[in-house]
């Protein structure tokens, strides 16, 4: 029997010998992305999208959680900046925690140049994570390709990304399909559900529930 090492070393391989394949993909959505979004690449530290009050609300989510985390050490899920003294439950607010944290250091620059970069890896990584689901549904790269702009350029994705961070961070649902069909097809190799497990996280919390 295999060991899990044995299983990386495989998938390690695998995505060696598609590393330009996949690095010319990846150039092709980053691409179209600042095609559709060129405005915001003129200032992309002060200028963001214009989604009125939600995109606020979703600048402060950004600080929210990295204040919460790292300089008050407490949960972001609850502020008593909100409706203070008493204070605000956020269990249910669209808080995009992780998307909060892999942005910190950004943040440091300004939160807008934080919300860009987020915001730009998500249509850039939607549309590859549905080019290796397609590829590996259709066994044709050209259709692969046209199945990722389609997925991360479509008129819904577009419309949520202006102000709804958490809407716009889809990119990990193809990852996690691409996984669970893989490890449905062969149940045997643990990396699959490893993947799958690490992607549905990700898509709960660089989004959100």
């Amino acid at each position: 029997m295999k060991s899990f090492a044995d299983y990386s070393s495989a998938l390690a391989s695998f995505v060696k010998g598609h590393v330009k394949e996949y690095l010319y993909a990846i150039a092709a959505y980053l691409v179209i992305s600042c095609i559709v979004f060129w405005p915001i690449l003129r200032n992309p530290a002060q200028v963001v999208v214009n989604g009125g009050s939600d995109m606020f609300q979703s600048l402060w989510n950004l600080w929210w959680v990295n204040y919460a985390v790292f300089t008050l050490h407490t949960s972001p899920y609850f502020t008593n900046l909100l409706y203070f003294p008493i204070g605000a439950n956020l269990v249910t607010q669209t808080m995009t925690p992780l998307a909060a944290i892999l942005t910190a250091p950004f943040q440091l620059v300004s939160l807008g140049l934080a919300y860009n970069v987020i915001f730009f890896v998500a249509f850039v990584l939607s549309g590859f994570f549905t080019y290796l689901l397609a590829d590996h549904l259709v066994k044709n790269k050209y259709a692969a390709f046209i199945a990722g702009v389609i997925f991360a350029f479509s008129p819904m994705h577009i419309a949520q990304a202006f102000g709804h961070l958490n809407w716009t961070s889809i990119e990990f649902v193809p990852l996690f399909t691409l996984f669970f069909l893989l490890m449905m097809k062969d149940n045997k190799k643990l990396i699959y559900a490893l993947g799958a497990a690490i992607a549905f996280v990700l898509t709960c919390f660089v989004g959100d529930l």
